[in-house]
């Protein structure tokens, strides 16, 4: 079963505990208002940094190059639900573009 991440865009560093196949994580959002992107990190509730600073992009398995780091074995995507988005941006992320985790089961199915 997916799971949409809830981003509020209002807040420029946010962090949330999320469980993901099971696992509790806790993940990290922050937007670069010099530069005008998202990243995301990834740490353990025991607050050990499993990887950070991964630039949000559209459409992107965006955990697939950490297989290794103790994240969770599905995905995360930043998904565009217009279908008219160019960039995850500081308006549009948590509103048309949703940050969707795929299961590891969903992802065997495809």
């Amino acid at each position: 079963m997916s799971v949409v991440i809830p981003i509020d865009n209002e807040i420029t560093s946010q962090e949330l505990e999320v469980g993901l196949d099971g696992t509790p994580y806790k993940i990290n959002f922050t937007y670069n208002d010099r530069f005008g992107f998202w990243t995301m990190s990834f740490k353990n509730l025991e607050d050990e940094s499993l990887v950070s600073g991964i630039k949000v992009v559209l459409s992107y398995p965006l955990l697939d190059q950490f297989t290794d780091k103790g994240l969770p074995p599905g995905e995360l995507f930043a998904i565009d639900t217009t279908q008219n988005e160019t960039s995850v941006n500081r308006d549009n992320f948590g509103i048309t573009v949703k940050m969707v985790y795929i299961t590891e089961a969903d992802i065997d199915t495809i």
